[in-house]
């Protein structure tokens, strides 16, 4: 039987906005004075308002199991269970919400705008976040991390970044006649500590004090044989592929159609490793066995800010090796995860481009399966993360970058010359819109065959629990050295994902995806044409998309494309003729197996 047991005081304020609302507040019957006759008494107490005013102070010393659970009214709602014994008072100020603690021990299931603090520091939590905090009136804080990432600031200004399994206290030592941040022989992971003016990791059984925000040196503070190994590096292997069959019209006018009216290929089989090194470092090795060249993506990246925390938001994030570009909506994702697993046709052409000397792949020619979209990837150096770190958890909106050097030749190609290629895009962010534009600059090949490469873009795309809403521009530019005129192309493309299971349940995971493209292709893919009579193409896709388990998709899609009354030789290839119907077999697995190491 549950029943209140906890004590409110509202303190008398001008501002009486409701900070918290109690879910339930109980206290567990107790046997009072024992005896042959007695039975249980159980303390009883009716609310008739739940809320909790700004400025109330929440008591639960009552009764030995008195306790309360209280709904934060902060974005998201965080949910703290105070426990017996606990006095905390619950404040606002402007979007953020604080418990001040006098002493007790609490359950918090964070949002991202409430914070623990004491006379001595202050708990943080990323949205997500469980942890469990204990505070003394003496101003020791001791916290387990269960999920999600915490950060414990002293008033001296020193930042301690904790995450899953990590378990510490933060205590007066008066042998020392200072503070010290203990780190428990029994957490599952380090604790990364941040000062003044350096950044120490500090293992389980071991302990760091600090003075003013300086750090001071590391010691050990239990005996050597009681520490316990800890997580050194993390490992999930992960399989990516996608099967496709086709059918086709054959056409005898143009005798473009070359090899049949319907085939099956294998499109990617990627099997992949993503793994971290404790905070320090992630890394991912991707390996495609449709190519001849199967190295997709091959990288390492390191933080460049003090939040040694991969789950945290960050200002920047340094990426160093083989890696898709970062330009536009669709280049830098997988084939896998579009709604339609093939590319837009602005992306086949307008960003790769049909006039660039591209890398050679003998076994897989077509530009649809290897040569074209080799330009999705390129060597070299890429920085990404948010200018202003904690601006969507304080305001909703958030930005977003990302801009890289690169050789600019391509997957798996050697450079040929002296030009760099610069890519970058930056997004705007705000509920669920997301608003961007990319840049790149770049050049292939040497001396009479060099190529320079320009892309510019926008995008923007609205994200729906039902639908999926976007749309890219693209504008390219290839020059060669010689003959610079009419070899510019644009282009931009519109989709719409719709789930049918918000009009009719049986559906399930149906989704109908439709996309249309408008294309001016640069003058020069029709030498014989003069640049005013090149005709548009106007690209039509339909598809069904049936998520049979999170991990795999049937697809089927329709697609036509219109290329007037000409050919563009050397650029369309038989999948992309008149009409084409596809049967796509979608594999996605992120986590295949898991590797830990100690």
């Amino acid at each position: 039987m549950s029943v209140v047991a906890v004590a409110v005081v509202v303190l008398v304020a001008a501002d009486e906005d409701v900070v918290a609302v109690i879910e339930q507040p109980y206290e567990k019957p107790e046997l009072k004075d024992p005896g042959a006759n007695t039975c249980f008494q159980v303390i009883r107490e009716t609310w008739k308002d739940k809320s909790v005013l700004n400025g109330s102070l929440i008591s639960t010393q009552r009764g030995e199991n008195s306790s309360v659970d209280l709904r934060i009214k902060d974005n998201g709602g965080s949910w703290i269970r105070v426990k017996r014994k606990s006095l905390i008072r619950l404040l606002r100020k402007g979007v953020l919400y604080y418990g001040d603690v006098t002493k007790g021990d609490f359950e918090v299931r964070a949002a991202g705008g409430f914070i623990l603090r004491n006379k001595v520091a202050q708990v943080e939590a990323t949205r997500g976040t469980v942890y469990e905090a204990s505070f003394t009136e003496e101003g020791s804080v001791a916290l387990t991390v269960k999920r999600g990432s915490v950060l414990l600031v002293t008033k001296q200004g020193v930042r301690f970044q904790m995450r899953d399994g990590a378990r510490a206290k933060l205590e007066f030592d008066p042998s020392r006649g200072r503070l010290s941040l203990v780190v428990s022989d029994k957490s599952e992971a380090p604790i990364i500590a941040v000062g003044k003016w350096e950044r120490k990791e500090v293992l389980p059984g071991y302990a760091v004090g600090f003075r003013g925000g300086e750090l001071l040196d590391i010691r050990r503070s239990t005996p050597r044989e009681k520490a316990r190994p800890y997580l050194k590096m993390k490992c999930f292997v992960g399989f990516a592929g996608v099967m496709r069959g086709s059918y086709f019209e054959d056409d005898n006018t143009y005798g473009y159609y070359v090899g049949g009216l319907d085939d099956f290929d294998i499109l990617k089989a990627e099997a992949h490793i993503v793994g971290r090194y404790h905070n320090h470092a992630r890394f991912k090795l991707a390996l495609d066995g449709s190519t001849s060249k199967p190295t997709n993506e091959a990288w390492i990246e390191f933080l460049l800010d003090p939040m040694q925390n991969w789950e945290d938001e960050h200002l920047a994030v340094i990426r160093v090796g083989q890696m898709r570009l970062p330009f536009g909506l669709n280049v830098g994702v997988p084939r896998e995860e579009l709604a339609l697993p093939f590319y837009p046709f602005i992306v086949r052409y307008g960003f790769c481009g049909l006039q660039t000397r591209m890398p050679e792949d003998k076994v897989f020619a077509k530009p649809e399966d290897a040569a074209n979209l080799d330009m999705l990837f390129d060597l070299g150096v890429m920085v990404y993360g948010r200018p202003i770190v904690g601006m969507r958890r304080a305001t909703g909106f958030d930005v977003r970058y990302a801009a890289g050097v690169f050789n600019g030749a391509g997957r798996n190609a050697q450079e040929e010359n002296h030009r760099k290629l610069f890519c970058g895009k930056v997004e705007f962010a705000w509920w669920r819109l997301t608003l961007g534009g990319s840049y790149y600059d770049g050049g292939t090949g040497r001396h009479a065959e060099e190529f320079h490469r320009r892309r510019r873009g926008a995008y923007i795309r609205l994200d729906l629990s039902w639908l999926v809403l976007s749309g890219e521009y693209i504008y390219a530019v290839d020059d060669p050295r010689v003959g610079k005129d009419h070899n510019d192309s644009e282009g931009f493309c519109v989709e719409a994902d719709f789930g049918l299971g918000a009009l009719w349940k049986k559906a399930g995971d149906l989704h109908f995806i439709l996309r249309w493209e408008r294309l001016l292709p640069a003058p020069k893919s029709m030498p014989s044409l003069a640049p005013g009579k090149v005709p548009d193409v106007t690209v039509v896709a339909l598809g069904l998309r049936w998520n049979i388990k999170k991990w795999l998709a049937l697809v089927a899609a329709w697609e036509k494309i219109d290329q007037g009354s000409q050919r563009y030789p050397g650029g369309l290839e038989p999948e992309e003729a008149n009409e084409t119907f596809h049967l796509f077999l979608v594999v996605n697995i992120a986590d295949f197996c898991e590797i830990e190491s100690k």
